[in-house]
């Protein structure tokens, strides 16, 4: 991915805040801007990433995804090769090694919990399950949380981090 083409970011790689995402001028995202979250920053299925009734990521619907299970790969972006970091798989930017947080938001700093970095609500050590998609019970696996593929258990190099 080009560098400010689709995400917004600026000439470095870095997402500008306020231009795709609907963050506010920390880097955090505004709930309810962009990704359907109702007033707590919770997202509300089905609202834009094409969810079933029960929450789950319906393969094919917005994100262009092939059969369940693929890698995160070739299901969130459709490019690079399966084993690049997510720095490059998500949001083509960063250097190998870097947080979650500088990576895919490019927000926050280094250590951050992933969930006060992707969506900017809850309180820091909350799992990612209910934090990223604001459904499902707190401890279950980032497969079935995600992108609700895979088998429950799964670990997240398999599911998420193809490259760990």
């Amino acid at each position: 991915m080009s560098a400010g083409v689709l995400m917004g970011c600026d000439g470095r790689g870095r997402m500008s805040a306020d231009v795709l995402m609907g963050c506010g001028s920390r880097g955090r995202m505004s709930a309810g801007v962009l990704i359907g979250c109702d007033s707590p920053g919770r997202m509300s299925a089905g609202t834009i990433m094409g969810c079933d009734g029960r929450g789950r990521m319906s393969a094919g619907v917005l994100m262009g995804c092939d059969s369940p299970g693929d890698t995160v790969a070739g299901m969130i972006m459709g490019y690079d090769s399966p084993g690049d970091t997510v720095a490059s798989m998500i949001m083509g930017y960063g250097s190998p090694g870097d947080t979650v947080a500088s990576t895919i938001m490019g927000c926050g700093s280094p250590g951050d919990t992933v969930a006060s970095m992707i969506m900017g609500c809850g309180s820091p050590g909350d799992t990612v399950a209910s934090m990223i998609m604001g459904y499902g019970s707190p401890g279950d696996t980032v497969a079935s949380m995600i992108m609700g593929c895979g088998s429950p258990g799964d670990t997240v190099a398999s599911t998420f981090m193809p490259w760990a």
